[in-house]
């Protein structure tokens, strides 16, 4: 499973994934881009789950025609279509859809799924505040991270990324997580991504032992 991340500060709003497709014991397939910008939404969106069902999702996010229509009907439309498919194939119809954007003044996210987080129960709309994590991230490294976040009033975000790119590194000590890291940002000047983070990792391999290797340079 991917890594989706949003966070939202001011009239920004940015969404970070990693670059990996992988089956689920972990084989490093190939390299995938994972977000979908949609420029006359406003809005980039990205989803952690079984790639083709993903990109079915985000393209279906492409059609609607507005952010108020998105946000009013998104919800119960992928509970009608998806609901009973992920009650009767969960390992199949397992995701995570993440919406990020701006309203012209402020940067947004939410959260559509198919399994219960904190605060949601699937196929809900949660909003997010400010940082979200996927896969989850224990509260205590979470707000670290938010800290460093919000400390960056730079205009090159620099030390922000590099606590983004650190999260990253956390997901990745459990998940399915690798390849590259690609930040997307929506805000005043249109929708910006760029790949800002790369692990060693070799197609074909499985991520497990690229991460046992970087922890065995580590600790060395």
């Amino acid at each position: 499973m991917s890594a989706l991340i949003a966070y939202v500060r001011g009239a920004n709003a940015h969404i970070i994934t990693d670059g990996a497709a992988t089956t689920p014991g972990g084989w490093f397939g190939r390299l995938t881009p994972k977000v979908l910008p949609v420029p006359h939404l406003g809005i980039a969106v990205a989803g952690r789950g079984s790639l083709p069902i993903v990109r079915r999702l985000m393209w279906y996010v492409s059609t609607f025609a507005s952010q108020a229509e998105l946000r009013q009907a998104l919800p119960a439309a992928l509970a009608k279509t998806y609901g009973w498919r992920a009650r009767l194939l969960p390992w199949v119809y397992r995701f995570d859809l993440l919406i990020v954007g701006t309203d012209g003044t402020a940067g947004f996210a939410f959260l559509v799924s198919s399994i219960p987080h904190p605060g949601m129960k699937p196929f809900q709309l949660l909003e997010v505040d400010s940082l979200f994590a996927s896969p989850q991230v224990d509260d205590d490294r979470l707000r670290m991270i938010l800290d460093r976040l919000d400390g960056d009033k730079s205009a090159l975000f620099a030390d922000g990324e590099r606590a983004l790119a650190d999260l990253l590194d956390i997901q990745r000590e459990n998940g399915r997580v690798g390849g590259f890291g690609q930040i997307t940002t929506i805000g005043s000047r249109g929708i910006v991504t760029r790949i800002f983070k790369r692990w060693p990792d070799q197609v074909g391999d499985y991520l497990r032992r690229a991460r046992q290797r970087e922890t065995a340079v580590e600790y060395a």
